[in-house]
């Protein structure tokens, strides 16, 4: 799948899995760790609550069971892994499905079929990342300059990756980790390099489409590798004039736009302006519990990354160099997530993304110090006594470097810890690239004139802008068809390539069965005129087909399930649709 890496059914993956991959080279992992346990069910074998053998759940579970269905009429529905049953299923945290769906499998033992109320629906979470590794080693001894000892050093699967290296733990239901088939990106994009220039008749366009494949994958560092060897090609064309231009006004630093004390003024005496950036200034309020130095430096790097990959892909795209903002632009770091609400309506901000938003007419990006979704910010309080436990510090153990086991731990909390490390930097520079390729483009298109500063776009246009660019962020357990929970994660997350997490929403709201009921001139005027945004206020659908059988209810992530009680207008992340609770922070509470 070019864009998606969909695991549907995401089962426990032993180390013996891992111990079978190749090693020395490139591929990918997936890791999951489950976040809370769910409502009862029966073991392994058992009876699952939706009366179906086997009571797996989304953790823990039964191997071949079914989650927890839709409990009738004006109920709650299944958990995040099964499937929400019957009419008017007025919570249902899966999604859209049929009564008796299958659940996500977990691993054996225990339960985790889901139960029928709120706080045990809200508890059946899991996150997910999607780790690009350079070396796997199946058995690598915990402490190098020692002896194999199976207790105090024992030979535990080894990564290395973009962070570091890390030791890898699994027990097949709290942290499941799988081996994924799927060509690595990055290996291929070197191998057609290499061919490309062992050819003494190399064209110019190859190397072209081969950056821009670069940017679909997210490797900056690569295509930009690529656009320079462009320079050196004779007729290489309009990119290599805009690249060389871009390339020289890249080198210096913008001038401090004079604005920025004022803000900081304006957003009160604690606040400190960091100017180091050559072309954005930051404004935050001091380095502490919600914001740390290793935090604001990655801000200010993906800020720089993501100003000189918008002007080289458009340069790209169009052979010619957008002109550059003559200051400075300004970035607010705010105290705290659950800020951003307030500070958006202060500063008449449109909200398009998480973690982020964009002032269009004070022109100024404010950033949450850290991410504000509910299963982000769930990871974050589990991981912080898991990776810092004992004292073991996070950058060492992305190094790759095991501490000394003291007291009562053993050498397996070491490898938990190290897990745990990388799948928090990862979801840390995962929300960060999100927050900053949506509304930090958006002031991008903003300062390089392509859009009228004051001048209210329409609402399928800002939200579109802002999606051209940005990595989406994964979403954790999600419906990809029908009666098909499972993962989506993009092996192509980066500039240019088709947002995963959008097309997964836009296949959900127009699957196969609908679409020859679908009138594509009704549903492109409908966008033009901003009528799906309008008819949000009014909880219509303006494509709804009247269903043959009630359909389930809404999901936990502001997706409405249908025509039936519960049911409704299909809602844009971030709002909640009737039926349905977003998982945004940000949002409005459900009256």
């Amino acid at each position: 799948m070019n864009r998606w890496l969909a695991a549907v059914g995401l089962a426990a993956t032993t180390t013996v899995a891992l111990a079978q991959a190749p090693a020395n080279k490139p591929g990918y992992l997936i890791i999951r760790i489950k976040l809370s346990d769910g409502g009862g069910g029966g073991a392994a074998g058992g009876a699952g609550e939706g009366g179906n053998p086997g009571g797996a759940g989304v953790g823990a579970g039964g191997p071949g069971g079914y989650g927890q269905s839709g409990q009738g009429p004006g109920s709650y529905g299944g958990n995040q892994g099964g499937r929400p049953g019957g009419p008017g299923g007025g919570m249902a945290g899966g999604g859209l499905g049929a009564p008796g769906g299958p659940s996500f499998p977990g691993g054996p033992g225990g339960s985790d079929a889901g139960g029928t109320d709120p706080e045990s629906l809200a508890k059946e979470r899991s996150i997910a990342v999607l780790v690009p590794y350079n070396k796997l080693l199946p058995q690598h001894l915990l402490f190098k300059n020692k002896g194999f000892n199976q207790e105090t050093n024992p030979k535990l699967p080894y990564i290395e990756h973009a962070f570091g290296a890390t030791y890898l733990y699994q027990d097949g239901t709290s942290v499941q980790i799988k081996l994924d088939d799927q060509p690595n990106v990055e290996t291929g994009i070197r191998a057609d390099y290499k061919s490309w220039a062992s050819k003494p008749d190399r064209k110019a366009d190859k190397l072209t489409d081969l950056i821009s494949r670069a940017f679909e994958a997210d490797l900056p560092k690569l295509a930009t590798e690529y656009a320079d060897d462009v320079l050196k090609m004779k007729d290489s064309g309009e990119f290599a004039k805009a690249y060389a231009e871009l390339k020289a006004k890249l080198g210096n630093a913008l001038p401090t736009d004079p604005a920025a004390p004022i803000w900081r003024t304006k957003l009160g005496g604690t606040a400190t302006i960091s100017d180091e950036a050559p072309h954005y200034t930051l404004i935050h309020f001091g380095v502490g519990q919600n914001l740390s130095q290793d935090a604001l430096t990655r801000k200010a790097d993906l800020l720089e990354e993501n100003f000189r990959t918008f002007y080289t892909w458009h340069a790209l795209k169009s052979g010619k160099l957008l002109p550059f903002p003559d200051k400075k632009l300004i970035v607010v770091v705010a105290k705290k997530g659950g800020e951003l609400t307030e500070l958006r309506g202060r500063l008449d901000g449109m909200k398009t993304g998480e973690d982020s938003f964009y002032s269009q007419e004070h022109n100024l990006l404010v950033l949450s110090p850290e991410r504000t979704d509910d299963l982000g910010k769930s990871f974050f309080e589990s991981a912080r006594s898991k990776s810092t436990r004992e004292g073991f510090d996070r950058n060492d153990l992305l190094k790759g470097n095991a501490p000394k086991v003291k007291g009562d731990l053993k050498a397996t909390d070491v490898a938990l810890a190290s897990t745990y490390a990388l799948v928090e930097r990862m979801l840390e520079v995962e929300a960060d690239k999100a927050a900053i390729t949506s509304e930090g483009t958006r002031q991008l298109y903003t300062a390089s004139g392509l859009l009228p500063r004051y001048v209210r776009l329409p609402l399928w246009m800002e939200s579109g802008i802002a999606s051209v660019l940005q990595h989406p962020k994964s979403m954790g357990v999600v419906e990809l068809e029908v009666n098909k929970p499972g993962l989506a994660l993009g092996t192509k997350p980066g500039y240019g390539a088709p947002n995963n997490l959008l097309l997964r929403e836009f296949l959900a709201f127009y699957p196969k069965e609908r679409k020859k009921d679908i009138k594509t001139e009704e549903v492109l005027r409908n966008t033009l005129l901003d009528r799906y945004f309008d008819a949000i206020a009014s909880t219509t659908d303006l494509d709804m087909i009247a269903p043959s059988k009630p359909a389930a209810g809404g999901n936990n992530q502001g997706r409405p399930g249908g025509g039936a009680p519960g049911g409704g207008m299909a809602a844009p992340p971030g709002i909640r649709g009737p039926g349905g609770y977003s998982n945004d922070a940000q949002s409005p509470p459900p009256p």
